[in-house]
């Protein structure tokens, strides 16, 4: 490994992290453990926000979904993504994309997204792989609408957010994006509460 890439193990994944791509943290726990108490089943799925393509790989390596989407517009998040994709054999069933935009509607049967959702810091300056935008919202806001519009009727949705990016602000944008909140895990620090959210779309 370069001085730019790491490498950790999860469980039976090994998971490549390379240049300035978000790395495994606790939020990427709680999706992760709620993926796996809900255990989801679908044929095509989403990883919006990929990162280090962590969470699309291991739907894919659990059965969880038999092909999988990585999208993310971090040029090191791609790297990261596809690398993480390579090392674990499933090259074949996922790829990777810079927009979700090039989905088609109601083309997929679900989308996880662990988003960057901080306000933030310094508005001119702002860090696309932690920070949402200037309120903390603003990429979720655009990653709901993006991924209503993918959906299937009754498809799902898992997500990521914190009790700092506005907690009544995204539920209000998933009730109007036709989404109904099925189940929430959490996770409490110090300075926020992290939420993970399972949700299906209207159909």
């Amino acid at each position: 490994m370069s001085r730019r890439t790491s490498e950790y193990v999860v469980g039976k994944l090994r998971i490549i992290a390379h240049g300035d791509v978000y790395k495994p943290s606790d939020d990427t726990w709680l999706l992760i453990n709620l993926i796996n108490e809900v255990k989801p089943r679908s044929r095509v799925c989403v990883d919006l926000g990929s990162g280090t393509g962590i969470v699309g790989s291991h739907l894919l390596s659990n059965g969880y979904c038999e092909l999988a989407v990585l999208v993310d517009v971090m040029e090191d998040a791609l790297t990261s993504s596809k690398m993480t994709l390579e090392v674990n054999n499933l090259s074949s069933r996922g790829i990777t994309i810079t927009s979700v935009e090039a989905l088609g509607d109601g083309s997929v049967d679900m989308v996880v997204s662990n988003p960057p959702y901080l306000p933030a810091h310094a508005p001119s300056e702002i860090d696309i792989a932690t920070e949402g935008g200037v309120k903390g919202y603003e990429t979720i806001a655009y990653f709901i609408k993006e991924s209503s519009r993918v959906l299937k009727q009754g498809g799902q949705l898992f997500l990521v957010y914190s009790s700092l990016t506005g907690e009544k602000v995204v539920e209000s944008l998933l009730a109007e994006n036709g989404f109904v909140k099925i189940k929430t895990a959490s996770s409490k620090f110090f300075y926020e509460e992290i939420k993970a959210v399972y949700c299906k779309r209207k159909g």
